[in-house]
């Protein structure tokens, strides 16, 4: 049986049979509890996770100790700071789970080897990570100049796995909104007319 990472690699490029399990050999698995980290912003990056069940946030710090919500991946995609590995500095985004996750990991190092071994690799993560990142922004740009209920209403349309998964006070960061103005668009919107 294929591993998911295989299937989801296989979205992006042709992998031969013989490589298959060499690559799903090369990922252990990982579960971290909700609200774990799976990285710290201020420390180096050093791993990529793809994401079998679960959600992971990623956070950035702000003044204050608070922490603002940036985004969120979802199963079957790869997320990790790989900026922070390659230029050998600190991350300055944390990657939290939401709920209870299990995720394939790979070290920095070990993803270079094995990139050596399959030289399509590379190439093909690198393309994920840019697609990625271009459907990070046009989701975070799709929100701009909207209202509270406007951005609720979004996020229902772009992302409704978040609103079904993730907690009120982290949906009100992503959307930069206050929890109350949130709770209220909800009960407003949730509330049948008498």
């Amino acid at each position: 049986m294929k591993s998911r990472i295989v299937m989801y690699l296989q979205r992006f490029v042709t992998i031969p049979p013989e490589d298959e399990q060499i690559i799903t050999d090369a990922f252990s698995v990982s579960v971290y509890k909700a609200n774990s980290f799976l990285s710290r912003a201020g420390e180096k990056a050093d791993t990529l996770y793809f994401i079998n069940k679960g959600m992971i946030k990623i956070t950035i710090p702000q003044r204050e100790e608070k922490v603002a919500t940036y985004y969120f991946m979802t199963e079957n995609q790869f997320v990790g700071l790989l900026y922070s590995y390659y230029a050998n500095i600190p991350a300055e985004q944390s990657l939290q789970a939401v709920d209870d996750a299990e995720v394939f990991t790979i070290s920095m190092p070990d993803l270079l080897k094995l990139n050596e071994r399959l030289s399509y690799l590379k190439e093909t993560i690198d393309r994920i990570a840019q697609l990625s990142m271009a459907e990070m922004i046009n989701t975070k740009n799709a929100y701009l100049g909207l209202t509270a209920t406007q951005k609720y209403l979004k996020l229902l349309h772009l992302q409704p796995e978040v609103t079904r998964t993730v907690p009120l006070m982290d949906i009100a960061s992503y959307l930069d909104i206050t929890p109350q103005s949130l709770s209220r668009i909800r009960k407003q919107m949730f509330t049948p007319p008498k």
